[in-house]
């Protein structure tokens, strides 16, 4: 065999050596799923490894959440009121004449302008209360680090690695590619020690 031919076979392997390496470093980043043992050594895929990490940080932040907080510090009663007030006045000038007719012959502008005046205080003194007991009732229904720790246990690895071969179809071509340029590249500096040496 001339030296020509050694030297393309040896580039050619190169190239074959370095795609096939690159294209099982995108295989271990999915499987094996669960851990295998080969020979006394444990190993899985690098992102289901990665799992019990996810799961640790997760209820780290989880811890972080206060829910009760979430949903009462969100709430400006400041930008409740004007809806409520409208709430109100229909209710007065509108329900309240449909439900009872007789009391609303009774009753003229200024009372049910106190009757609304009374309604607005009570409700800018309770709602925040009220909404404070209801996001602690929520908060203890919902086990935000049980639902959390949930969802990571329920990634699906076979649906994650489908999804990123297709949303990162170019990005793993150009790892397979960036495997051949360095398998060709190794091979020619083999060619070249050789002839230096």
């Amino acid at each position: 065999m001339s030296i020509s031919i050694q030297y393309l076979v040896l580039i050619v392997s190169g190239a074959l050596l370095g795609w096939a390496i690159s294209r099982l470093f995108i295989g271990l980043l999915f499987k094996p799923q669960t851990p295998v043992t080969v020979a006394g050594i444990h190993f899985s895929g690098i992102l289901p490894s990665l799992k019990p990490v996810l799961l640790d940080q997760a209820e780290k932040l989880a811890g972080q959440f206060n829910l009760q907080e979430k949903i009462s510090g969100s709430i400006d009663l400041n930008q409740l009121l004007p809806e409520i007030e409208g709430y109100v006045d229909s209710f007065l000038k509108l329900k309240l004449k449909e439900a009872f007719p007789l009391l609303s012959n009774f009753m003229g502008e200024k009372t049910l302008s106190k009757f609304k005046d009374a309604f607005m205080q009570e409700v800018t003194t309770r709602l925040p209360e009220l909404l404070n007991n209801y996001a602690a009732r929520l908060s203890a229904t919902f086990d935000v680090k049980q639902m959390i720790k949930e969802k990571v246990e329920a990634i699906d690895f076979t649906r994650l690695e489908k999804t990123i071969r297709e949303k990162a179809k170019k990005q793993l071509l150009l790892l397979q590619f960036a495997g051949i340029v360095l398998g060709v590249l190794t091979a020619l500096l083999q060619i070249f020690l050789l002839n230096v040496l």
